[in-house]
């Protein structure tokens, strides 16, 4: 079985349509057909059945999708992992990471690990909060720089080595020329009448409902406008509908000096720290280099109030 075979038999499972999929690998629809009989044959059950739009996976081709993905994602590593064993270079990881939170560490961080280890390249990946731990349970990522709100540290600690960076919170973010933008802390019940705007699925679903739980008593006297789909429009989201924004505090680091972040009085007590994390069965010289040096970064920083969150260190 190919390689090649598994991507068209993973995209097929996606779009239902064989004459779509088969475009898209610029093979003609018999062609396809082939090599899922092919497949099938090999496997001795079928992975598709005919549909009245299309076709559908079978309990068992459905159970095979996991797999072929996964062995897939293993190979497309492979592959990054020789190539750059031929470019000369030793060893390679992929860091996936938050924008907003690792944006004022990122640079400096990388600069100082790759003078100690110039042999290993670090590729990067900017994720939304709630792709991290999905993408790092599964592989796709070597290590992450991830916010650790509303997730049972516990269990991470069971496969995963964590080190934190600084806390986090929650805050309000509003226009600097709103008229609460001048209080060093709002109460939920100040924001009655306001527009707030709010993530539209699937951007940070799980998140975002806590974030609106803790706005259950006034929700009915809210001006609700959905529509956010990443963090980098947020800005221009709000600025549009005059509007406010209630999530991390940390996405303070990408936001212009016109948007202010102030406490939410009923959230004070919420922190929650930005870490690296990375699997045990990992854990290794390099990758602690790794994370050292990222905590490196965070503590000078926070000594020079650079980082917007809660500025201060954890010690554990």
């Amino acid at each position: 079985m190919k390689i090649s075979d598994l991507r068209e038999f993973i995209r097929l499972s996606e779009t239902l349509h064989y004459t779509t999929t088969a475009r898209e690998f610029y093979i003609t629809q018999p062609v396809l057909s082939k090599h899922i009989v092919n497949m099938e044959n090999e496997l001795d059950t079928k992975l598709f059945i005919r549909a009245s739009s299309g076709v559908e996976l079978t309990k068992i081709g459905n159970i095979f999708l996991k797999h072929a993905s996964r062995i897939v994602r293993e190979y497309d590593i492979a592959r990054d992992h020789i190539e750059l064993a031929k470019a000369g270079l030793e060893k390679f990881f992929v860091l996936g990471y938050l924008y907003g939170a690792a944006r004022s560490l990122l640079i400096p961080a990388l600069n100082r690990f790759s003078k100690r280890y110039p042999d290993i390249f670090v590729s990067l990946k900017a994720l939304e909060f709630d792709e991290v731990i999905p993408e790092i349970t599964n592989s796709t990522i070597d290590v992450a720089l991830t916010t650790l709100f509303n997730i049972d540290e516990s269990f991470l600690k069971e496969s995963y080595c964590i080190i934190p960076l600084y806390e986090d919170s929650l805050s309000i973010f509003l226009p600097e020329d709103h008229p609460l933008a001048k209080r060093d802390q709002i109460s939920i019940y100040d924001l009655k009448g306001e527009k707030i705007t709010i993530t539209a699925a699937p951007f940070m679903t799980n998140d975002s409902n806590v974030m609106k739980s803790y706005l259950s008593p006034i929700w009915d006297q809210l001006e609700i406008r959905y529509g956010l789909l990443d963090v980098l429009s947020m800005r221009m989201l709000m600025k549009n509908h005059n509007s406010l924004y209630f999530t991390f505090n940390h996405l303070k680091n990408i936001l212009d000096d016109d948007i202010v972040a102030i406490p939410l009085k009923e959230t004070s007590h919420i922190k929650f720290p930005v870490s690296i994390l990375y699997p045990k069965s990992e854990d290794c010289e390099s990758l602690r280099a790794f994370a050292q040096c990222f905590k490196d970064e965070a503590q000078l920083q926070i000594k020079k109030k650079t980082i917007y969150a809660n500025s201060s260190f954890s010690k554990t």
